[in-house]
């Protein structure tokens, strides 16, 4: 089972989803390009399972916004072997 999230400035906060994350086999993420995705963009984005997260207060650079949404994923569930 794998758990599919997508970073959105609207979404949930990611530790709505500790418990389920805790017991998955994989954890999958998309980060927008520079400017988020468009509404339309993530309509067909979470028909396909993913769950909107925020992830900061702040607007991140795409590139900042995998680190942080990884480094945040890895502090609530720890590394995987």
């Amino acid at each position: 089972e794998q758990v599919r999230l997508v970073a959105d400035e609207k979404g949930f906060r990611l530790h709505c989803f500790v418990e389920e994350l805790s017991n998955v086999e994989a954890i999958v993420c998309l980060v927008g390009p520079p400017g988020g995705f468009s509404p339309d963009e993530l309509k067909a984005i979470q028909k396909h399972g993913y769950r909107p997260v925020w992830l900061s207060a702040n607007r991140l650079r795409t590139e900042l916004a995998g680190v942080v949404l990884t480094a945040s994923l890895l502090s609530m569930v720890g590394p995987r072997t």
